[in-house]
């Protein structure tokens, strides 16, 4: 997978188009096949072998604004390492607290414990 990082928007916008065409013109697409779940996209962008991610990254990954994963690291909730100006959150430390919330296995890779 290429290292450079994804535009979820660009998917979400490209995804809507090919739901729009397979609507539009059955014939050429089957429509069933045509749409993506948001785990489908999630997939896509997430790389197994990453280990840390940047709060740009991971806000993208958790489908919210880059401010609020400052501000959990900040107030202590999202452990994270700071590099310079930048925070840097590890793969382990992103599932731990995705699950601490409720929201269950964030990785498919992740072991079970």
């Amino acid at each position: 997978m290429s290292k450079a990082v994804l535009d979820l928007e660009a998917i979400r916008v490209a995804r809507a188009n090919l739901d729009r065409l397979a609507k539009e013109h059955p014939e050429l697409i089957d429509p069933a096949r045509a749409s993506w779940a948001e785990e489908d996209i999630t997939a896509m962008i997430v790389d197994p072998t990453r280990t840390a991610y940047s709060t740009r990254e991971v806000a993208e990954i958790l489908g919210v604004h880059e401010e609020t994963i400052r501000r959990e690291v900040q107030r202590g909730h999202l452990k994270a390492a700071k590099l310079g100006r930048m925070f840097i959150i590890s793969k382990a430390d992103l599932a731990a607290y995705y699950e601490a919330k409720g929201g269950g296995r964030l990785f498919e890779d992740d072991a079970q414990e």
